[in-house]
């Protein structure tokens, strides 16, 4: 019985020392399942396999990462004059005969593996698209040059022949034909990823997220109110109104159904809608706010009122759409009190369009005045947007960690 106990535990201890041995790397699990290596959008890579030995499968692998970038490689450059005989080349990437002599210069194979099972060899050739670009340029600046050295000897013997000025006049009409087709394909790729998210970029980016800005101004003016739901109560009133490209607001906070502070800012936009699939804005502003207000109208000490000064904070708020990342847009906001991120996902866009979207503010507080009864600094707070039409926005969310808020916005 132990000798079959040994045995077994040998066998297992056999099967596991293999299995670790022959642990195969991601990028031919992905390439034996049919899938691209990770991360392929930042990379230029090929791949080569071969049952007799290594090396024809580095080879094939070289083959493969050629192939590859004849179509994707993007290398444009300036303008290359030569003062003496106006020799110039024109802000452009090599014609194919060229491309293919250089393409391959200071590239190495990245990883190799040999799969005992199948008896294949594996060669992987991998490059960040930003390293091999900046690695093309350089080898054709270098062929550039070379030409230039070989068109002025060729011009210092006097054999610069009238077939020779035919021939660089061809290749250069090629490569501008080649420029053409480029910048049509990255015009046509533009069109179509704009075409797929055109419901989501037409979305217009709410001014608030829940209780902070998002850095958009849309309305002339609009009516604002916040809706305790347990308990019961009004914690918020407010309005604002937009001209010359700035827009006031002043509001009331309610604690009992009373006043309890007021906060009044403006902010103004500096850039707008701007970029192109990846639109964003950016806006400026300061405000003031004054707590315990109720208490400051009943006649307080001179002592107290001191600490009920206004404070005064600047701050600036700013959003990203990001339509590849699931539809989202991405806020930020800072001032003197707090720090908060927001996000604004419109998973159902294509179902009811920007009717709803699913919230997520986060927001760190210095200032012991904005916090919750809690003293809290951290809070988290998610919330659903309906746009019942684009001048009426409804927000249900849980804020400060500790309520449940209907928010109304009533615009004009």
């Amino acid at each position: 019985m132990k000798e079959k106990i040994i045995f077994i535990s040998f066998l297992l201890i056999a099967l596991f020392t293999r299995d670790f041995a022959q642990n195969k790397p991601d990028w031919v699990i992905n390439y034996q399942s049919g899938s691209q290596i990770a991360d392929y959008e930042k990379y230029y890579s090929g791949l080569g396999f071969s049952k007799s030995d290594q090396e024809t499968a580095d080879k094939l692998a070289y083959n493969d990462f050629a192939n590859s970038i004849q179509v994707e490689v993007k290398s444009r450059f300036e303008n290359i004059t030569t003062e003496k005989d106006a020799v110039v080349f024109e802000e452009t990437e090599l014609s194919r005969k060229q491309s293919s002599e250089i393409i391959l210069r200071g590239i190495n194979i990245t990883a190799r593996f040999y799969d005992e099972e199948k008896e294949i060899y594996y060669s992987l050739i991998k490059i960040l698209k930003e390293d091999y670009d900046k690695l093309f340029k350089e080898e054709l600046l270098r062929e550039i040059a070379r030409r230039e050295i070989q068109l002025s000897e060729l011009k210092k013997s006097n054999i610069l022949s009238t077939e020779f000025m035919e021939e660089d006049r061809k290749q250069k009409e090629i490569l501008l034909l080649e420029i053409e087709q480029k910048n049509n394909i990255l015009e046509l790729e533009n069109k179509i990823r704009k075409m797929k998210h055109e419901k989501f970029l037409n979305v217009t980016t709410p001014e608030r997220i829940i209780d902070v800005l998002s850095g958009e101004q849309y309305y002339a003016s609009q009516l604002i109110a916040k809706v305790g739901i347990s308990p019961l109560s009004i914690d918020k009133l407010g309005f604002g109104i937009a001209f010359w490209g700035i827009k006031l607001i002043n509001e009331f906070d309610l604690l009992n159904n009373k006043i309890d502070r007021q906060t009044a800012y403006f902010y103004f936009p500096i850039f707008q809608e701007a970029g192109g699939i990846n639109h964003y804005a950016i806006s400026v502003g300061a405000g003031e706010y004054l707590t315990k207000l109720e208490q400051n109208l009943k006649g307080l000490s001179k002592r107290h009122l001191e600490k009920l000064k206004p404070s005064f904070f600047p701050f600036i708020a700013s959003n990203l759409k990001m339509p590849e990342f699931y539809n989202t847009i991405i806020s930020a906001y800072l001032d003197t009190r707090k720090v908060s991120f927001g996000a604004m996902n419109y998973a159902f866009i294509n179902t009811y369009s920007d009717k709803i979207s699913f919230i997520l503010q986060f927001d760190y507080i210095y200032d012991v005045r904005s916090r919750n009864r809690f003293n809290e600094k951290v809070q988290l707070m998610p919330g659903i947007k309906f746009n019942w039409n684009e001048k009426n926005i409804f927000t249900f969310g849980y804020e400060k960690n500790e309520f449940f808020t209907f928010n109304i916005e009533k615009n004009f």
